[in-house]
């Protein structure tokens, strides 16, 4: 595990499988969501599963990519993605900010989705161009706040800030 961070993606079993390892913040969003596009673009996603076994942090942008995943499931398919991550800080913060109510979460990945898989973003690859990453960060907070009454009253005020220094660029 790489506790600088990075995120892993391949398709497994027909399910495209996400895997999230050590501390993953906002400066690799970009390109996580740029994958994520590309992804979804092709519609042949059937199914999601995100591992945050080896996760030890995320902070509230990476927390609101994963979010989006939910959203694009949802107009796709009508169907939840699932998230794994094992009792600890990490899923109590998942719970009460109301992922498990758009994600199904459960504790273990099938053995089949514990390979070795190819990084999509690393923490120390290339940084994302400032509105890119300004914009990634909006986007995630919006999909966060729009999860539950209790986000929008606690990501209202970082959201309106945001949208206000993107609209003065």
């Amino acid at each position: 595990m790489n506790n600088a961070g990075c995120v892993r993606q391949a398709r497994v079993d027909g399910v495209h499988v996400l895997r999230i390892e050590g501390e993953v913040r906002y400066t690799i969003a970009p390109i996580v969501e740029r994958f994520l596009d590309r992804l979804f673009a092709r519609a042949a996603v059937g199914g999601v599963l995100i591992d945050l076994t080896d996760a030890t942090f995320l902070d509230s942008t990476m927390l609101g990519v994963v979010a989006r995943i939910a959203g694009r499931m949802r107009a796709l398919h009508n169907a939840k993605p699932t998230i794994v991550c094992r009792p600890g800080d990490i899923l109590t913060l998942l719970r009460s900010m109301g992922f498990d109510q758009v994600f199904d979460v459960v504790s273990a990945a099938p053995d089949s989705a514990r390979g070795a898989l190819p990084v999509v973003a690393a923490a120390d690859g290339a940084s994302p161009e400032a509105r890119e990453l300004a914009r990634t960060v909006l986007d995630a907070h919006r999909s966060l706040a729009e999860m539950n009454p209790e986000n929008e009253a606690a990501f209202h005020d970082v959201v309106e800030m945001m949208e206000r220094e993107l609209a003065d660029d």
